[in-house]
């Protein structure tokens, strides 16, 4: 699938730290197995800490959605 988004610092924004939800950075942090589980799940061999935020159109997000059990 190939889509257009627009990457947005959030967590990592030292201007916005403590606004919003944890990044996945710390969320990672506060769940020591959360890695593995991902790994698991995905078949991917490393996973960097922290996100990638994108902001992307509605739909993308509804098609991705429809991807999930593929």
């Amino acid at each position: 699938m190939i889509f257009s988004g627009r990457v947005q610092l959030r967590s990592s924004d030292r201007g916005r730290a403590g606004i919003g939800p944890p990044g996945e950075t710390e969320i990672q942090r506060l769940n020591p197995g959360r890695e593995s589980r991902i790994l698991r799940v995905t078949g991917w061999k490393t996973l960097a800490r922290g996100s990638l935020n994108l902001v992307v159109e509605d739909d993308v997000i509804e098609r991705l959605g429809l991807r999930a059990d593929t």
